[in-house]
């Protein structure tokens, strides 16, 4: 018996939607990343992932990207601004190599 496979991708009205649900409307406007950042880990990340993986979700946002990017406003993230706020092409900037291959 031959098995068949679907892979269902999910629309960006869908995934808006499910965003809202899990509570991750948000004004761009006035908040910040780090604002943004905690939200999501609290929000869609605890719960649905190992405590491991959300443990190394939650360094990274705490040591790399709170520093560099948390006070800037949503509205203002560009690729361009992570970039030069970090000063590598990174958004994760100080990461060595290292500690990117075990995220």
């Amino acid at each position: 018996m031959i098995q068949k496979y679907v892979t269902v991708i999910p629309c960006q009205s869908t995934k808006a939607m499910a965003d809202r649900d899990d509570g991750l409307v948000f004004d761009a406007e006035n908040l910040t990343v780090g604002e943004y950042l905690d939200k999501w880990l609290s929000g869609s990340v605890r719960g649905t992932v190992r405590q491991s993986t959300y443990d190394r979700y939650e360094i990274a946002v705490r040591v790399h990207i709170q520093p560099a990017l948390g006070g800037l406003k949503l509205k203002k993230l560009t690729p361009p601004t992570s970039r030069t706020s970090t000063g590598i092409g990174s958004p994760l900037g100080s990461l060595r190599p290292a500690s990117t291959s075990s995220m």
